[in-house]
Formats: C-alpha cells, structure tokens, sequence
C-alpha cells in the first residue's frame, strides 16, 4: 500500500450536523438493507457453511397514502416495498427461497421499527433480485456449485474501486446530535409517550458555546384530540432536548425550535397514522440518509460510497467502514490527535493491502510506526471485520 499521514488544522468555528432519525424513510431503508444482508450472511453460512454473493443496497421505501387529523389517522394506500437487488439463490443443487426469505425479514423488520404497522394490509412487494452478474466477473458467482467457485470470498479480494473517509472522534455537537435523536425514539422514552412518532429529524448550526437547534417532531393522530394537546406535547419535548443537550454542552447558549412547518390557525400540523412520513407520500432509498458516523456533517470530509446491504466478506465500502473505524479510534488513542482515514481500494486487490492510505491528523505524537502496525494488524483481519458486523457492533446508520 502506499500510505500518506498529514498534518492539518481540523478545529471548525462553526458546525452544521444533520440526524436522520430511526423512523425516518432513508433511515429505515439503510436499515431494511442492512437487515437483509445480515440475515442472509447467517442464513447461507448456517446452510451452506460459506456466505454467499448479494448485495441488497438498492432497495427501496416507497411511502404510501394516509389522512391524520387531530383525534384521528388511518392508511389510505400501501407502502411499496422494493425488493432490488443481486443475491445467490442457490448452491450447488439445493434452491434457496430467496423471495419468501426477503419478504419474511422485511415484514418482521419494519414491524419491530413501526409497531402500529398493519403489515397484513398495508405494505405491498415488488420483487425485482436478479442473480445476473457484473461485467467481468463470472456468472457462477451467484449460483455456485462449490466453496471453491468462492474464490473471491476466500481471498478477501476488493469488489470495486472505492473511497472510504472515516473520522474519530466525533466533534461535541455530533455526539449532542445523536443523543438527543436516540434519546427521542428510544423504545422506552416511546412507550411513555405513545403520541410520539419516530420520523424525527434533527439539525443543528453553531458552536458548544451557542447551538440553534431545530427538530420535527411527529405526533401520532389517534392518540392527539385537540390542539392543547398537541402544544403540551410539543414543550414537554422541547424541556427534554433541552435537558439532554445541556448534559454534553453545559455551557451552549441553546436556541431549540420545534416543527417549523406548523400552522395553528390553519391546523397544519406534523400529525401521522404510524409516526413516520413513509405513510404517505415520502420515498427512502440507501444512501441517502446518515453516514456511519450516525450524523450527516456536510463541513467534514466524507465518501458517497454506500455500506448498507452490501457484502460484508468483500466489499470495500462495507469492509473499509468497520476498517476505518477501528484504524481512527486506535490511532486517536495512541496520538490524542483527531484523526481522518482514508482507505481507497482496487478492484481486485487484496482488502488487506489498500491501493491508497490517506491519514489527516491535528498534530499529536503519531509515529509512521504506530501507523503502519494498526493498519497492518486491522487491515490483516478482514474476517473479523465482518464477525463484526454480522454481530451489528459496527453502526453504518
């Protein structure tokens, strides 16, 4: 590999950090993807003791139709759920009900992140996994007839030509971001507050001395019956933002803003049936949502490339995230420096020797040693890496 390790300035006046929350239609889609490639990955290696091609990070979430008035709420249409994508569906002679599986496992996810979901009713599939193979790659790839047409399993060769950016640690006002969005959609802050939805999105703009915070905050119709209500709520929430933010900024001047959109007089209001806008009318597809880091950080340095679905034994964007991780967080440990990682692969390398190693740090005692010995003892695990995600102990969402 060829490694560079710079030397810049990091420390930012202003931040601007996005969070997508659990409920929203990118978020559930990045999830549905990664779900899907989970449960196959242990459902190929219990059967067949290998994990097979796929990659599911083209589905999709398309929103359906629903009407929510105070007091009330039901879904007028189904969501669509798109089922797209390549995977292995079969090895050797044995079939492997790939349609069935897929569909089982995303009725089973989006019930768990949408529990007032009729799934019986309003969700319909479209089926659209193929088992064609890319250009230059053989056929045989996805429907093997042995361990030994897996060659580029066994040998953790790099599927594509990517660029992965990873940073450690996160900045105060990300981990802020992230807390206050997992604290609203955790399960348990949910069930006490059954009109809370979970399509809730989080941005804030500033600094840890001064932050202006706005977040949305969906309200679940039959549980709303007037228009007190639906403001009580609203400052209940606004008390316990302010609450959670003050714990990691003691010292932020805070300005929170709720639901910018509402419209007492004209009774607009942030109202659905199910507590997401994938009810009605919104789309989620992979990619589109948070970056591993859990936030959206537009003034820092990050890669388009998608991990959500992919193949975790070989494909760079996937491999490279856990890598990146743990390859920042060791070097941030052995230097206090905050630390950026690029990895940037070539089709057909082994994922243990990367192309290119960029590492951009703010100073700090970090030895080209130190460096090379983590990148050596990371990068010279790549079955690991995907234990590791196969565990879901590595956040992609």
């Amino acid at each position: 590999m060829d490694l560079q390790i710079l030397n810049r300035p990091m420390a930012a006046s202003i931040e601007i950090v996005e969070r997508k929350g659990r409920g929203h239609p990118d978020t559930l889609t990045d999830g549905l993807a990664e779900d899907l490639s989970v449960r196959y990955c242990l459902y190929t290696r219990e059967r067949f003791g290998q994990i097979l091609h796929h990659n599911f990070d083209k589905v999709g979430l398309l929103g359906g139709r629903s009407i929510a008035r105070l007091g009330d709420g039901r879904m007028l249409a189904p969501i669509r759920v798109l089922l797209n994508g390549r995977a292995s569906d079969r090895f050797g002679s044995e079939e492997i009900p790939l349609e069935q599986l897929l569909k089982e496992w995303s009725v089973a996810f989006l019930k768990r992140e949408l529990p007032l979901l009729d799934v019986t009713r309003d969700l319909q599939f479209h089926y659209n996994v193929s088992t064609a193979n890319t250009a230059g790659y053989p056929d045989i790839d996805f429907s093997p007839q042995s361990e030994a047409d897996l060659y580029q399993t066994h040998q953790a060769l790099s599927s594509d030509t990517a660029a992965i950016c990873i940073q450690h640690p996160p900045t105060p006002v990300e981990d802020m971001v992230l807390a206050v969005e997992t604290l609203l959609t955790s399960d348990d802050y949910r069930e006490a507050r059954p009109w809370l939805g979970s399509d809730i999105k989080v941005m804030a703009l500033g600094s840890k001395e001064s932050i202006n915070i706005t977040v949305c905050v969906p309200q679940i119709a039959s549980y709303v019956h007037d228009l007190d209500s639906y403001r009580a709520n609203l400052e209940t929430i606004r008390d316990d933002i302010r609450a959670d933010v003050l714990k990691l900024l003691p010292d932020a001047k805070l300005d929170i803003m709720l639901n910018t959109l509402d419209d007492f007089e004209r009774g607009s209001l942030y109202l659905t049936v199910i507590g997401s806008c994938i009810e009605s009318g919104d789309e989620g597809m992979v990619g589109r949502g948070n970056r591993p880091s859990g936030v959206i950080a537009p003034l820092r340095p990050f890669s388009g490339e998608t991990a959500c679905g992919k193949n975790p034994a070989f494909f760079p964007g996937k491999v490279y995230t856990a890598a990146g991780k743990e390859i920042a967080r060791r070097l941030h440990e052995a230097s206090g420096a905050h630390i950026d990682v690029w990895l940037v692969s070539q089709e057909g390398r082994l994922l243990s020797d990367p192309w290119k190693v960029v590492i951009w740090h703010d100073g700090g005692d970090l030895a080209e040693s130190t460096v090379r010995e983590t990148l050596q003892d990371v990068l010279g695990n790549v079955a690991e890496l995907t234990e590791s995600m196969l565990r879901r102990e590595v956040r992609l969402v």
